[in-house]
């Protein structure tokens, strides 16, 4: 599979980010502050990003991260709006300000993690329960699936009306960097093939275990792909 780039030239640097994981699994990262985007480059994108859905065969568009310095907290809400108007599938992992307002304009799928979702809702969740309880308050925004990620103890997902767990099996983590991301992208692939919730949701944690699974970062050798993906189970909750 290929990737064509088609990158929005700006005049600020493109920031770095480094993780550092010593000998011991602790991890340090070092995050540089990213670039003050202009509002002329702000359009820009906004115009490339609108050529290329109209260009292209695609059935979903993601976003993940915050915004750089420039971009109002309801710049995602607007690429929202947009997809929607193409009939296209938004998916977004973001936090704070960037879902509150991103949420108004009902994404696909969003990936908070626990305590993203408890500063979104105003409460604490101490136990599963509580955990789907607050996802169902979500369902006001028409948002079809929520997924929160519980680490090495898989997740939960409120997909459509209905709540689903995620079971992982026990393997040895050499880094859980990038983790999130890889499962976003195992959920994407799917989502694109418009596959089951369980089929998004099982591909998905298989590409977050095995990156977790692997020193490198956003990296999994496929070759175990069929292993991992053998040993998770999704199972509907009553």
């Amino acid at each position: 599979m290929s990737v064509t780039p088609r990158f929005v030239k700006i005049q600020g640097d493109t920031r770095n980010c480094i993780a550092i994981v010593d000998s011991s699994g602790n991890q340090t990262e070092l995050l540089e502050a990213g670039p003050n985007i202009r509002e002329a480059e702000s359009k820009l994108f906004i115009k490339q990003i609108s050529e290329l859905i109209r260009d292209s065969n695609i059935h979903v568009l993601a976003a993940s991260g915050s915004l750089p310095k420039g971009l109002g907290t309801d710049y995602y809400k607007k690429l929202i709006e947009i997809a929607h108007k193409n009939k296209i599938k938004f998916v977004l992992d973001t936090s704070g300000d960037y879902l509150k307002e991103a949420i108004k304009a009902a994404p696909y799928l969003i990936k908070p993690n626990i305590s993203e979702l408890e500063d979104f809702l105003g409460m604490t969740i101490t136990s599963e329960e509580e955990l789907i309880s607050g996802m169902y308050k979500l369902q006001d925004y028409s948002i079809e699936m929520v997924v929160v990620s519980l680490g090495e103890n898989g997740c939960l997902a409120l997909c459509g009306k209905e709540i689903y767990k995620v079971y992982l099996p026990k393997v040895y983590i050499k880094s859980a960097v990038g983790s999130g991301d890889a499962m976003l992208a195992g959920m994407l692939k799917e989502i694109q093939k418009e596959s089951s919730y369980q089929e998004i949701l099982k591909t998905g944690c298989t590409c977050g275990v095995l990156n977790a699974m692997n020193e490198k970062t956003g990296t999994i050798d496929t070759t175990k792909f069929a292993e991992i993906y053998s040993q998770i189970s999704v199972k509907r909750l009553e």
